[in-house]
């Protein structure tokens, strides 16, 4: 890794080269002390001010990113001379947080939701007029009758403790709507709302007291090129050919409900290979086209999903480019017309907006590497499982920043967090012996930045949970521009060691249960010692 004059290369140049053909430097830079910043901040004034570990979401980035999407798309339909609508959800299953998801919103993207509970947050937003005029919601997710579900009896008395104790029930609350009850209650309000139906979930939207509502259909696909791929395909998501005729049917036979959207899925926010993508997708152009042939109330195919993140060296035009092409022509030759196109993006959006910051506390050697292998741990102030959970669930890679040293040689090392568990590093063992990240060599304080966890990453782990090693989630700053034109930020506080011990159940309410239990083992309440059992009079 050494220099043109045989030292090791300054770490702002060794990093530049590391993530080449990354759009992270938009956003990301070094100034000429060699502290990182994002746009306008100086990570490590925030380090001084909040210390870590330091959770900083910026949801610019988001704006930036919803408004570069629309731009492109309408950019790339303007060549083409494609004739339908474009319209852009957020999948807010990416990140539900009310900072992440309104920043989407505000910037003109409508909602895509997965359960009842992203329901929940888009009333709130309304209630307290936070919605934009015309917000739009589409419904993805298993939306079955509330018969499929185990669902306690509102009029049914309070149960009984399976054991019971002194002056002690399990009271039952009213049980919440299911998800497919909220969307229709919704629905009922005025709300501008689509239910996306896979199998079994029709009569949920038909009995006699919904209201009048646009639905869609969930064909099932993926990576797949020919009609045998798809027929072979695993998937728990969608219905295939036959069904969708079946349930198109169906639908244009009730009363209150017409068919309008097509939702087609090839996959998640991974680089699947241009040709690849297009062709999975005109797969399901073509199940668009038999349909509308049937049901001409269909006006829209859902792409949903399946995009990367602006930042990566993606060829994001070609595939615009390339199915909105195909398509014009394929409904050209059917004689029919073009159809609305609807992008359902996540991890495009939420992403780039999150960053997590870690203090380093100590570097180690501990073992005798060979030459490919980084010799050097950095320990950090923090957890990285919770942290990053995609890196051992899906074995994502992330891109690590020093926060400050930039012009000071650069060294591979491995990261280790301070739980005690041999998976809380970085790169995971899975990487091989030769993955590392880099950091600057020299003394002093030292801070490292994880960019790209927006997406997913704080959601899997669990928002204000108890987690391993009962490691407390960091201050998170939000930064946000106002009327004023200027970026504000805002704190959401640290997590105390007492929220999580109430997570864990060490509350007042557990204090009986747990005592009674301690007696019926022969233990003394009130905090004394456990007296021997009855019949063990050596203890």
């Amino acid at each position: 890794m050494g220099g043109h004059d045989g030292k090791e290369p300054r770490y702002r140049d060794a990093v530049f080269i590391e993530y080449a053909g990354s759009r992270v430097w938009d956003y990301l830079r070094y100034d000429e002390a060699g502290d990182l910043w994002i746009q306008d901040l100086r990570v490590s004034d925030a380090v001084r001010c909040y210390g870590t570990p330091l959770e900083i979401v910026d949801t610019t980035l988001i704006e930036r990113r919803c408004d570069e999407w629309r731009a492109l798309c309408a950019d790339v339909a303007a060549d083409v001379g494609y004739p339908g609508r474009l319209r852009y959800l957020y999948a807010s299953k990416a990140n539900m947080a009310s900072e992440v998801a309104h920043a989407a919103y505000r910037s003109g993207w409508s909602a895509e939701t997965s359960s009842q509970q992203d329901l929940v947050h888009l009333q709130w937003l309304q209630r307290n007029g936070l919605l934009p005029a015309g917000l739009r919601v589409v419904c993805n997710g298993f939306k079955l009758p509330a018969e499929c579900y185990s669902l306690p009896d509102p009029a049914a008395p309070r149960a009984q403790a399976v054991v019971a104790l002194p002056g002690n029930t399990l009271s039952c609350s009213l049980r919440q709507l299911t998800y497919a009850e909220a969307i229709v209650d919704m629905a009922r309000d005025g709300w501008d709302i689509t239910p996306i139906l896979d199998e079994g979930e029709l009569p949920a939207f038909t009995a006699a007291e919904a209201p009048d509502m646009r639905v869609g259909l969930r064909m099932k696909l993926g990576r797949a090129r020919t009609a045998s791929d798809l027929t072979a395909l695993v998937s728990r998501f969608g219905t295939e050919r036959e069904a969708l005729l079946r349930e198109s049917d169906a639908i244009a036979a009730t009363k209150n409900l017409r068919l309008t959207t097509l939702h087609t899925m090839v996959g998640a926010a991974e680089s699947i290979p241009v040709d690849e993508y297009v062709a999975a997708l005109l797969l399901g152009m073509r199940m668009w086209l038999e349909l509308r042939r049937r049901h001409p109330t269909l006006r829209e195919v859902n792409l949903g999903g399946g995009m990367p993140p602006l930042s990566e060296p993606y060829d994001h035009r070609g595939v615009v480019g390339a199915y909105l092409r195909e398509t014009q022509d394929a409904c050209r030759q059917a004689g029919l017309p073009a159809p609305d196109v609807t992008f359902e993006l996540g991890s495009l959006v939420a992403e780039e907006c999150g960053f997590h910051v870690f203090g380093v506390l100590q570097r180690k050697r501990n073992h005798t590497p060979t030459d490919d292998e980084p010799h050097t741990w950095a320990i950090v102030d923090g957890g990285l499982m919770a942290a990053i959970p995609d890196m051992l669930l899906l074995g994502k890679s992330f891109r690590f920043l020093a926060v400050q040293g930039a012009d000071e040689p650069a060294e591979r090392v491995l990261l280790g967090d301070v739980t005690c568990d041999s998976d809380g590093r970085y790169p995971p063992k899975s990487f091989g012996p030769s993955g590392h990240v880099l950091l600057p060599t020299g003394a002093g304080p030292r801070h490292v930045l994880i960019q790209g966890v927006g997406a997913y990453q704080e959601i899997l782990a669990g928002v204000r949970g108890a987690h391993h090693c009962g490691l407390l989630e960091a201050m998170e700053l939000i930064l946000e521009r106002r009327a004023d034109g200027r970026v504000h930020g805002r704190l959401l506080p640290r997590q105390t060691s007492a929220d999580a011990a109430h997570l864990l159940g060490y509350v007042e309410a557990s204090q009986q249960p747990l005592r009674l239990a301690l007696e019926a083992r022969g233990g003394a309440p009130g905090g004394g010692r456990a007296t021997p059992a009855r019949g063990n009079p050596e203890g």
